[in-house]
């Protein structure tokens, strides 16, 4: 205003003073000390502002003759007066992603933490705006660095097919290969469809923790994404752009910011009342934490979006983004606990065709920073690969002893139809019938039973795959198909017609037109 103005011009030359009076009757302590007014500003709270960032060490050390120290350090014996202290910054709020994701890839702030200062005047939880002052804790974690992990991945990436990151957010299981939101996410493209969880699931009887909405229902277009949905494999995935080589784009562009996404076709098609398109968005939910109020317990919701960038030919249900996105968008647009924000795990995926684990482990455990590396699956796969064989001799041996009984029992019984038939079979002789053309018709009549035995050898073939691949799917997220089901039970029937001929063969061979004056 112009009041303020005119104020400002009149103090510029001159000396203007704010005087501070401080008594502690307690301790008998007096202090009195001014401050040079430079210039005033509007404000509703009363606020002096220095643009120092030592001021405030100064003026609790040098002014007022108090002790000040980091809220986690202790108080020394000859303090009467000691004032807490905490390191803060203030962001921008459209910057706080950009600012935690270059915090994360800078190796010296990797034992760093960022908690927002959640004290009034400064912080209103629904109001994501209030989310700029951040406290800093130091030599809280020692945790694994992007830094290195990058570094490490570029080194040998010709070994590499991708990286990811586990975390207190995204999780990866011990074996690797299950993943999931730690705590409970819900993603639609229906907002009103996540402002009903949030009505219907305001409240609970009891905290479950990480497991708080296994018994949350939800509409068939949203997908509820925690670890216990990961484990059951209906949830959707986070998986990770860096150092993918079998990424391929239908439509869209790769994410320039932390606000877009890359999708699945698969998500894509999930609802098909819902005609996605690229700009888009996917609406978030997300439990962030469970407060007891009286007898029940209240549940934290966070909404966001994201904005659809584009869209990759994959069929399961997945988001892609850089490795670090989960702990850059939890950052930007949830409650969560400042412990949370750390990386735990480098999940690297690994081509062992040129170098073995034994070596892998090796390079890296004599890194430049050494990691503390092992194969999660190594066993597992041993474990499958033995039961697998197992099952597999077992099989092999139950098939070769079914071989010989079924080709035993057919000859048993061809032998018997043809000493039961010898006679007719000598009058066919005199009628003028050549034994070849006698063979092949007992021949073709074998065929048959032995065709209709493999169709039903096709069928248990084929209920066997399927209840395998759907184990392995769940299992490891992989399976090959093969053709050897079924081409070995074709081959090994055309090697019983075989026996089989030459068994009718011989029999057919030793009768002749004089059997037919055989009465028996």
């Amino acid at each position: 205003s112009d009041a303020l103005i005119s104020l400002n011009d009149f103090i510029k030359n001159k000396n203007v003073y704010f005087n501070l009076k401080i008594i502690i009757k307690k301790y008998n302590y007096d202090n009195e000390y001014g401050y040079k007014i430079l210039s005033f500003f509007k404000t509703d709270r009363t606020t002096i502002v220095n643009d120092s960032s030592t001021f405030n060490d100064y003026f609790v050390n040098d002014i007022l003759y108090f002790e000040s120290k980091h809220i986690d350090e202790k108080e020394s014996d000859e303090s009467k007066i000691t004032l807490n202290k905490s390191y803060g910054i203030r962001l921008f709020i459209d910057k706080r992603s950009d600012f935690f994701a270059a915090i994360l890839k800078d190796e010296k702030y990797s034992s760093y933490l960022f908690k927002v200062l959640d004290k009034k005047p400064y912080y209103n939880e629904n109001n994501k705006k209030t989310f700029n002052r951040l406290l800093i804790y130091k030599d809280y974690f020692n945790t694994l660095t992007f830094n290195k992990i990058n570094e490490f991945a570029l080194d040998y990436s010709k070994y590499i097919k991708s990286v990811s990151l586990s975390s207190l957010v995204y999780t990866y299981t011990a074996n690797s290969y299950i993943s999931g939101f730690k705590k409970p996410f819900f993603f639609s493209f229906d907002k009103s469809k996540l402002n009903k969880i949030e009505d219907n699931y305001l409240y609970s009887s009891e905290n479950l923790e990480d497991f708080q909405a296994s018994n949350f229902n939800v509409d068939k277009e949203v997908i509820k994404s925690d670890l216990l949905s990961s484990s059951q494999f209906n949830s959707l995935q986070f998986k990770s752009l860096e150092l993918k080589k079998d990424i391929n784009l239908l439509e869209g562009k790769i994410p320039q910011d932390y606000e877009s996404i890359l999708i699945s076709k698969g998500l894509k098609d999930y609802i098909q009342s819902k005609n996605v398109k690229v700009n888009d968005l996917l609406y978030v939910l997300s439990l962030d934490k469970v407060e007891k109020i009286k007898d029940k317990y209240e549940n934290i919701f966070s909404q966001s979006s994201l904005k659809i960038s584009g869209v990759i030919d994959d069929d399961s249900l997945s988001i892609y983004h850089e490795s670090l996105f989960p702990l850059i968008y939890c950052f930007s647009n949830t409650t969560i606990l400042q412990e949370e924000l750390f990386i735990s795990d480098a999940v690297i995926n690994f081509n062992l065709d040129e170098l073995n684990s034994s070596e892998i482990i090796s390079i890296a455990n004599n890194y430049d920073e050494p990691f503390n590396a092992d194969f999660p699956m190594l066993n597992m796969n041993k474990e499958i690969d033995n039961t697998i064989n197992r099952i597999a001799i077992l099989f092999i041996s139950f098939s070769f002893i079914a071989f010989i009984s079924s080709t035993l029992l057919i000859m048993m019984s061809l032998y018997l139809i043809i000493k039961r038939n010898k006679r007719n079979i000598g009058i066919y002789l005199v009628m003028g019938y050549r034994k070849k053309e006698i063979t092949l018709i007992y021949t073709i009549f074998s065929a048959i039973l032995i065709l209709v035995s493999y169709i039903f050898s096709m069928f248990l073939s084929f209920f066997t795959e399927n209840v395998l691949r759907k184990t392995m799917n769940e299992l490891l997220s992989s399976y090959s198909s093969s053709f050897l089901p079924y081409l070995i039970p074709l081959l090994l029937c055309l090697v019983q017609l075989l026996f089989v001929y030459i068994f009718i063969h011989l029999k057919i061979k030793k009768i002749s037109p004089l059997d037919s004056f055989n009465k028996d």
